[in-house]
C-alpha cells in the first residue's frame, strides 16, 4: 500500500518497481493487488494494453487508525 499511495495510482509493474530491497516477483505483486482489491482497499481504475490501474481507496491515515 505504501508503494501505491506514494505514486497515487499505477500498474502492477510501477508498483513492482516501486518496492524498496528485494523485489517480488510480478505474479506475487499482482495477487497482493488482487486481494487488497476484493477487500476494497484499492480499485481499478482503467486498463491500459494489458494492464490495469489501480488507485487507493483507502487513505494512510484512516489505514493507520485501523490498526491502531
Amino acid at each position: 500500500m505504501d508503494a501505491l499511495w506514494q505514486i497515487e495510482s499505477g500498474s502492477v509493474r510501477e508498483i513492482q518497481e516501486r518496492l524498496a530491497g528485494e523485489r517480488p516477483a510480478y505474479t506475487t505483486v499482482q495477487t497482493i493487488l488482487y486481494r487488497l482489491e476484493a477487500k476494497h482497499a484499492i480499485r481499478r481504475v482503467k486498463k491500459v494494453g494489458n494492464a490495469h490501474v489501480f488507485e487507493p481507496v483507502i487513505s494512510r491515515k484512516s489505514a493507520q487508525r485501523r490498526l491502531i
